[in-house]
Order: structure tokens, then sequence, then C-alpha cells
């Protein structure tokens, strides 16, 4: 993306929007990376076997998800925690290296939904020096 701006071009990223596409197999986030994945979702708002969505906020990450963490870092796979719940996107910003972002979240102190960010994520995001 820096390339094509520095060229006055537009540049185009794919996401995964969960953990679905990648059949229960860690192997796959370095195959999507290839193909143009450079962000990814581990749910899209309800719990899946890598994490907890928004929308069930008793779920965390499990197993699976850690080791989608260590992979997505391995392959330069940007962790996106919007559309996770709060113990969800805790667990990854405890266990990660890297800087998470929140692509499209809003603060939930503003406007009380689940789907929004509660000031813990937004504090653990920005001592990881994320991105919302």
């Amino acid at each position: 993306m820096e390339n094509a701006a520095a060229q006055d071009r537009l540049a185009v990223g794919f996401d995964l929007e969960g953990a679905m596409p990648l059949l229960r197999n860690p192997d796959m986030i370095a195959l999507y990376h290839r193909l143009g994945v450079h962000q990814m979702h581990f749910a899209y708002n309800r719990a899946n076997e890598a994490a907890g969505g928004c929308y069930d906020p008793g779920v965390g990450l499990s197993d699976l998800g850690k080791t989608l963490v260590a992979r997505c870092e391995d392959a330069g796979v940007i962790v996106d925690c919007s559309h996770l719940n709060e113990r969800t996107s805790l667990d990854i910003m405890k266990i990660g290296r890297n800087p998470v972002v929140f692509s499209h979240s809003n603060c939930r102190a503003l406007e009380p939904d689940l789907r929004n960010i509660t000031d813990a994520m937004i504090d653990a995001c920005a001592e990881l020096g994320g991105l919302i």
C-alpha cells in the first residue's frame, strides 16, 4: 500500500471476517496471505471454534485461536479485533507480539452496544501501539 501511495496509485487490501475459511487449518493463513489477505477477524459477531464474537461475551480465545494469533503474526497478517467480545480481544492482546487493529469499531461508553469496544479494549490496544 505504501508503494501504491508513493506512486499515486490505488491499492486494495483483503481481509477475512471469521475463521471459517481456514477450515480449522492454521496453515491456511499463509496461503490466504499469499493470495492478498492482509487482515483477519477471528469471529464475525458470533462465537466459532477460534474465538468469541461480540454477541457471545462468555466465550474467549480457544486453543485454535491462540494458534491463529501466532500464525497471523508469523505470516504478517494483521489481527483485527472488530466483531470480537472483550474477553477474546484481551486474550489476543495478552498473547500477541504485534499491535492489533479495531478497523471498524466504536466506543461502547458513547454507544452502549455489544458490538462497540470497551475502555479496557481501547486501553489494551493503545498499550500495544494498535490502531482504532
